[in-house]
């Protein structure tokens, strides 16, 4: 009898996600979550479910505690990092009691579209889902740009690029340059699909309409009844054109991103310039160098090492363009008002063709 404890089985790699299923329930269920803690935006939760094929079935959810504004230092992110921990870890050992799925296949996040990647809690938090499951998702809701009845709702997952260079840590332009990272992949969108449960399809297939009454009137008598309800002023409210506050914050957050972006380009470019100042004063020390050297070779003298500059000079450390990378990447996601406007821009379309006929 041959021994199968000592066979080498190899794991099997799940294919990389392409596309996220959740049911509508799930949805309701993050919705609400998200829309009683507004305007509170460090609303989170965790996501469960599996990975079939590239597609990626979220079944289930559930809260967990909330992002504190004052979680950025390093003792509050310890123990608000260890409370949540522990809180998933209890949640997916209930589930599990009860035989549900306790796959943990990422998080959900209620924040502003176009502020919640300059946070280092994101990239940090989705870095270390990725990194125990890379096949683990990032679902963001923002309510402020739900709130005029487009469900506005995104899956997203740190690029490969990114979490190679993440691995190394030193965020360096040589480092960027070498996993080919830039602002346009540091993450990447994922396809959202919401369907309903095989329970709740076989109920709406179930509920009837109720029989629509045959009409007694004659066709004028009709026109009459409908002509009597009509309303005695027109209303224009489907051309409204106001901006609205989602539209002002998105502006507001993209003007705070500027400022920032500006701010580390002043500390990039007060690196270069003292790096340069540096450099000129080691190039004219090795210049007087190798002419003292010149000398000692007249006098049959054994020449002075060039290299003895490390000694005297110390070149400036290259600051981490992580902060950089991150404000260029939001900024270009806060710049596609485009996709997040699409019925403001159809409604003032609609306006300049009414003025123009």
């Amino acid at each position: 009898m041959s021994d199968t404890t000592s066979l080498n089985v190899p794991e099997l790699e799940s294919p990389p996600i392409e596309r996220v299923e959740l049911e509508s329930l799930l949805v309701m269920n993050i919705i609400k979550h998200c829309r009683d803690s507004f305007p509170n935006m460090g609303t989170i939760g965790q996501l469960v479910g599996i990975d079939i094929d590239g597609v990626l079935q979220v079944s289930s959810s559930f809260e967990s505690p909330s992002v504190l504004e004052n979680e950025e230092s390093a003792v509050n992110k310890s123990v608000s990092g260890k409370a949540r921990q522990a809180h998933t870890e209890a949640m997916l050992n209930r589930l599990q009691y009860i035989g549900a799925v306790t796959g943990h296949v990422g998080w959900y996040l209620g924040a502003y579209v176009s502020s919640f990647l300059s946070s280092p809690f994101f990239v940090e938090t989705q870095y270390a889902y990725q990194k125990a499951n890379p096949n683990s998702i990032a679902f963001l809701y923002d309510l402020s740009q739900s709130s005029n009845g487009t469900l506005y709702m995104r899956a997203y997952q740190l690029t490969p690029e990114f979490m190679a260079a993440h691995e190394e840590k030193t965020w360096t332009a040589s480092s960027l340059n070498s996993h080919n990272l830039t602002p346009s992949n540091v993450i990447r969108e994922l396809p959202i699909v919401i369907h309903n449960s095989h329970l709740a399809t076989c109920l709406l297939h179930s509920l009837s309409e109720p029989p629509t009454p045959a009409s007694t009137l004659t066709a004028e008598a009709a026109l009459e009844d409908c002509e009597s309800n009509l309303p005695l002023t027109e209303t224009f409210s489907n051309f409204e054109v106001s901006l609205g506050t989602r539209y002002r914050k998105n502006i507001e957050l993209l003007l705070e991103s500027t400022d920032e972006f500006h701010y580390e380009q002043g500390n990039l470019g007060f690196h270069q310039r003292q790096l340069a100042r540096e450099q000129a004063k080691i190039q004219q020390w090795i210049a007087k160098r190798k002419a003292e050297n010149a000398n000692r070779a007249a006098e049959n003298l054994q020449p002075l090492p060039l290299d003895d500059w490390k000694r005297i000079f110390k070149l400036p450390a290259e600051p981490r363009l992580l902060d950089s990378l991150l404000i260029s990447s939001q900024i270009m996601k806060s710049t596609q008002i485009d996709e997040q406007s699409s019925a403001f821009l159809s409604k003032l379309a609609g306006v300049r063709n009414a003025y123009a006929s």
